[in-house]
């Protein structure tokens, strides 16, 4: 399998969060190697305020992960700020349009994206508009997609599970930023056995690691390649 081209990566993912539970690795080890810009589809907080429109102080909250971000060289983040959970039912036109503007601005050589098999309505349509937006016309054709899997969602699939084809190996470092990428959205952790905690991301990092000959990894499917021109 040829070595993908990381030097350009687009990270498109339905909620603050997606992004550092799914490629949280990739992003420390390739922090200094690589550029990216980060999507976020909606707001990732509704359905816990009874589908109110976040406040100030959760959104400083969500906030506070991105300037975590920041610390590895990453400030290109844009937010469209769909309810939580609706990204199913509603148009998704308006989304194609604007991944698509994104992959013509940026050029990306990789698209990391959720995984069609989540069992978050909101991560399975991210998939979908992606896919849609990046098919491969013209320049788009050379982008290689990876999908990613996000802890206490994708692994609650029970009917259709992950199936990881591609593995980044990780350092004891890498592994511990990740964390603290988790950790700098306090809303979202929980304690063990719970996935979102520092114990869930440890162990599935392990598992990854051993499934691959290595001590620690992260694990993507990889859905297209780069091909011949």
């Amino acid at each position: 399998m040829m070595t993908p081209d990381l030097s350009r990566v687009l990270i498109v993912v339905a909620h603050p969060d997606d992004d550092v539970l799914a490629f949280g690795g990739l992003i420390s080890t390739q922090a200094a190697r690589s550029t990216f810009r980060i999507l976020y589809l909606a707001e990732g907080i509704s359905p816990r305020i009874n589908g109110a429109k976040p406040n100030s102080v959760q959104l400083q909250g969500r906030n506070s992960g991105i300037r975590f971000l920041k610390n590895f060289g990453i400030d290109d983040f844009h937010f469209y700020e769909n309810k939580c959970g609706s990204l199913s039912y509603c148009d998704p036109i308006p989304m194609h349009r604007k991944i698509v503007e994104h992959i013509t601005d940026f050029q990306p050589t990789i698209i990391c994206t959720t995984s069609i098999t989540d069992n978050h309505s909101d991560h399975r349509a991210v998939f979908d508009m992606t896919m849609v937006a990046a098919r491969p016309i013209g320049n788009t054709k050379t982008i290689s997609i990876f999908s990613g899997e996000i802890l206490s969602s994708t692994e609650w699939r029970f009917t259709e599970a992950f199936s990881p084809n591609i593995f980044l190996p990780l350092s004891e470092s890498s592994v511990n930023d990740k964390c603290l990428m988790l950790e700098s959205y306090p809303s979202e952790v929980r304690d063990y056995p719970f996935p979102r905690s520092r114990l869930g991301v440890e162990t599935l990092a392990r598992f990854r690691g051993m499934q691959s000959g290595n001590e620690f990894a992260e694990a993507y499917t990889l859905i297209r390649g780069a091909v011949f021109a």
